[in-house]
């Protein structure tokens, strides 16, 4: 195996890791923070619902460009958006807004949410 091989395995490795503790991490601390089965249904449908939409728009892209370009720019992309909230004020005391922040700000604080 080449090296440029393993980098890219390692980074897509990790990403998939990572995008594979969100969705669980946000499970943990939206009923933590609420106890509401109702509210985790919301957070989880939003989580979904951009990827439905999105995906074809990725199937077409990432058959026209380079996959490693591809790959970059959607790793790049999901780090902006994730940083962005991460770095906001919080704009209320409301619980939902609160742990969703804190899941970016300190993921190893999940169950630590009042």
């Amino acid at each position: 195996m080449g090296k440029d091989f393993r980098l890219i395995w390692l980074g897509r490795s990790l990403s998939i890791v990572g995008d594979g503790v969100i969705p669980a991490a946000l499970a943990l601390a939206v009923v933590a923070a609420t106890g509401s089965a109702g509210a985790l249904a919301f957070v989880l449908t939003c989580a979904t619902v951009p990827k439905l939409a999105l995906l074809p728009v990725g199937g077409a892209v990432a058959d026209r460009w380079p996959a490693r370009r591809v790959a970059i720019a959607g790793d790049v992309v999901r780090c902006v958006v994730q940083a962005v909230p991460a770095n906001a004020p919080p704009a209320s005391d409301d619980p939902m807004h609160r742990a969703a922040l804190e899941i970016f700000r300190r993921p190893d604080r999940i169950m630590e949410i009042e």
